[in-house]
């Protein structure tokens, strides 16, 4: 073995971590894409995580908006995996993932 494929290990508590430095370069990384929430999200982020159960006309009333941009919105952070619906229309809950 060369001086660069010897393994690194550091102990931290109860953890032990092996890094191979001569791997490293041969496992490719994907970039990791945030989704961009912009004003309106973060408002139904916010309306959402204090009352989970809130239907989407309540939401639209609370963040000023119409109800047709809050479903826009909420179609959208669905589709990338922001929130989820737990249950049905009339008697789920929203979940901020």
């Amino acid at each position: 073995m060369a001086g660069n494929d010897i393994p690194e290990y550091s102990v931290k508590k109860e953890d032990i971590m092996l890094t191979f430095r001569g791997l490293r370069k041969a496992i490719p990384q994907s970039p990791q894409t945030t989704p961009q929430l912009d004003e309106i999200d973060s408002r139904i982020i916010k309306v959402i995580e204090s009352n989970p159960s809130i239907s989407l006309r309540e939401i639209a009333v609370l963040v000023g908006v119409s109800y047709d941009t809050v479903r826009y919105h909420m179609e959208n952070m669905r589709k990338q995996e922001i929130i989820a619906r737990k249950g049905n229309e009339r008697s789920g809950s929203w979940i901020v993932l």
